[in-house]
């Protein structure tokens, strides 16, 4: 064959090929940059929402794609929000007025309003110092049977400590919850007495994460002496809990440490930048701790588990991976974090008597002929 024949054939083949790897890449379809939200409105009371909404079909709104978005559902006077339906996020309370998601694909919500059907008053008393209570003071319009969580907490700075609810829920707990049957009134009390309090001082998040400390931020606050108040940590996206710290180092608990405030106290949380996702699951009947969930620990962290048995005709039986290999059989055993890999570990419970506990009833009710007693 001509080498110049040869040469066209060559770049002919080549031209085909190029064309066909353009043309490929041509196929794939290319990220949408955007997505549609589109707002709901519903029910028979009345309200706005932030993005605006409307009755059906709705409203659209055109967000770049994986943009975080608020949405605010506020009630019209006489109405009262009743939930949020739709594509909503994974755990989401949809009776919470605030939606916080990403856009991360097209979405349609509906946000319903209801005629109010009953009122809670919230009256606070004892102190002149500002307060942190949810709901605000004031009279609230109510669904009836619908839950309301109550919340009453220091201010900070501020003298006044937090002593009790009363009226339609009696409780020493920051936090109570009145189901809403007809009108109702509740009063949580605060005291500026100092002799009554102690001082708790939250510090600023430390490490190379970042997160968050409830139920109380940075500050310095007054709670009611020998009280206990529960705190818990919140890593931002891309952080890992990393423990306790200031009175409470060395305490790597990730939710629900108990502070009791005996006396004075500080303390703080400390969050990294490198960590992995660790999923607890519950297997049987009982109570684990840290409590069934998903949590970003920080790596290295050695944290606590604990079972306990919630049931007599549960008991625990073993801590496994998600491989179904047997961490440990004892009912509390330390777990380090290692590496950035999702772990998952199981507290597993099974119904009925271990066989050492059952063999060690028979010898006791029925003792073997060869073993001696004084």
């Amino acid at each position: 064959m001509p080498v110049n024949r040869l040469l066209v054939l060559v770049l002919a083949l080549l031209a085909a090929l190029s064309g066909t790897v353009s043309k490929s890449a041509a196929a794939e379809p290319a990220a949408p940059s955007t997505f549609t939200l589109t707002l709901i409105k519903a029910g028979t009371g009345d309200g706005t929402t932030t993005p605006p909404s409307a009755p059906a079909p709705g409203v659209g709104h055109v967000f770049p794609a994986g943009a975080p978005l608020r949405l605010v559902a506020e009630a019209a006077p006489g109405s009262v929000f009743d939930a949020w339906s739709g594509d909503l996020p994974a755990d989401f309370n949809a009776r919470e007025p605030l939606l916080v998601m990403n856009m991360d694909r097209n979405r349609t919500v509906t946000a319903t309003f209801m005629p109010v059907q009953c009122t809670l008053t919230v009256r606070v008393e004892g102190s002149s110092g500002p307060v942190n209570v949810t709901p605000a003071p004031g009279t609230h319009g109510c669904l009836s049977g619908q839950p309301v969580y109550l919340n009453a907490l220091p201010a900070d700075g501020s003298p006044a400590s937090f002593v009790a609810w009363s009226g339609e829920v009696t409780s020493g707990n920051f936090a109570a919850k009145v189901v809403m049957v007809g009108n109702k009134t509740v009063t949580a009390t605060f005291t500026d007495n100092p002799e009554a309090s102690r001082k708790l001082v939250v510090n600023l998040p430390q490490g190379t994460g970042a997160g968050t400390c409830f139920p109380l931020g940075p500050g310095s606050y007054r709670i009611a002496a020998n009280s206990t108040l529960t705190l818990g940590a919140n890593p931002n996206p891309g952080s890992y809990f990393g423990g306790w710290m200031a009175d409470y180092a060395g305490v790597n608990a990730p939710q629900e440490l108990k502070v009791i405030m005996d006396r004075d106290r500080s303390i703080g949380a400390a969050f990294s930048n490198t960590g992995s996702t660790v999923t607890v699951i519950l297997e049987g009947q009982g109570d684990l701790f840290p409590r069934p969930g998903s949590y970003a620990l920080a790596t290295g962290l050695q944290v606590p588990f604990s079972a306990q048995r919630v049931d007599r005709e549960w008991h625990f039986d073993r801590w496994q991976d998600g491989d179904d290999k047997v961490l440990s059989e004892k009912s509390a055993f330390t777990y380090m974090v290692n590496g950035t890999a999702p772990s998952t570990i199981k507290g597993v419970f099974v119904k009925g008597k271990k066989p050492s506990e059952t063999i060690a009833r028979a010898l006791f009710l029925h003792p073997s002929p060869f073993t001696s007693h004084p």
